[in-house]
């Protein structure tokens, strides 16, 4: 009886995924036509479209009062890709923005204290995000 019991459980279980599965597999017609409407008749995307582009670096930064070495094929890789993060990368750009309001305050105030110029201050975002 046990063993008669065990079976008829599995063999539920199996017939119960089994419709599991071919109802997550078949595609409504409802959500066909949403997919075609967005993507139109022509396979192009409708909307916005979004441009990516490498930043136009002007040839002087300086940090500190000291001029980037943008020559440095290196400095001006890491230039660059801080740059990008920051342009396309919006939840974390908004995250640096609050958390500043929160730190900078307290850094600038020690970095006064200091003698040590307030553009080191960002050298904190850079490194740990504020966190």
């Amino acid at each position: 009886m046990k063993r008669s019991t065990r079976i008829l459980i599995m063999a539920a279980a199996s017939t119960l995924m089994f419709f599991l599965f071919v109802s997550t597999c078949n595609d409504s017609p409802k959500k066909a036509k949403q997919s075609q409407a967005f993507t139109g008749v022509s396979g192009q995307k409708k909307g916005i479209p979004q441009v990516v582009e490498n930043m136009k670096l002007k040839r002087s930064y300086d940090f500190a009062g000291e001029k980037l070495p943008l020559d440095n094929f290196d400095v001006y890789e890491r230039l660059e890709r801080e740059l990008l993060v920051n342009t396309y990368w919006h939840s974390s750009t908004l995250l640096n923005i609050k958390a500043s309001t929160r730190y900078f305050p307290e850094i600038e105030r020690i970095l006064e204290e200091e003698g040590v110029p307030e553009d080191f201050k960002y050298i904190a975002v850079a490194e740990s995000k504020l966190r």
